[in-house]
């Protein structure tokens, strides 16, 4: 039997380089597809928000307004919340488009009443997990920002949109990351 080559593993790094060039999204335990449940009869969207994806600024390896969630207007959104980065606290809220990329987001900034972890400029510790409901209520181009002092203003935000036409939630990319 032989055994693999070199060139396996540059062909393997190459297909990655390229891969993540195209917009493909790291590797996670739960891809794209698994980060929304929707339940269209109730109105309601549970989102699944992965903070630090291999301990970088970002949600669910996206940031820099790289990710777009869009939720119908009216509907209830549920945000489990877990923080994956090994080195620091993350924490997310729904702001104001015009502050996403604010070095000290104000608590009050928040959009939707609890629409943010609790205490967003502490931010949540490693391998917790934190949930926060809201009703989006307002039509709009919001932005989903880490509250911990400066990690917006690194890139640690992406786009949230309250859609008076969208008839269910999606999660859409922009870009490569």
């Amino acid at each position: 039997m032989r055994r693999a080559g070199p060139l396996i593993g540059i062909s393997a790094m190459v297909l990655t380089g390229l891969l993540a060039a195209c917009g493909t999204p790291p590797v996670s335990s739960a891809g794209p597809s698994h980060w929304l449940q929707v339940d269209a009869g109730q109105k309601a969207v549970a989102v699944k928000l992965f903070a630090g994806e291999h301990n970088g600024m970002n949600f669910n390896g996206y940031g820099s307004g790289r990710m777009t969630v869009t939720v119908p207007a009216g509907w209830r959104v549920a945000v489990r919340f877990i923080n994956r980065d090994e080195a620091q606290a993350h924490s997310a809220m729904i702001v104001p488009f015009k502050e996403h990329t604010a070095m000290n987001i104000p608590v009050t900034a928040v959009t939707f009443p609890r629409a943010s972890t609790p205490d967003p400029t502490e931010g949540t510790q490693y391998g917790l997990s934190q949930t926060f409901r809201f009703t989006a209520t307002k039509i709009g181009h919001y932005a989903l920002a880490c509250g911990v002092p400066g990690h917006a203003a690194m890139g640690m935000w992406d786009n949230f949109v309250v859609s008076g036409t969208a008839t269910t939630p999606s999660v859409t990319f922009h870009g490569s990351h």
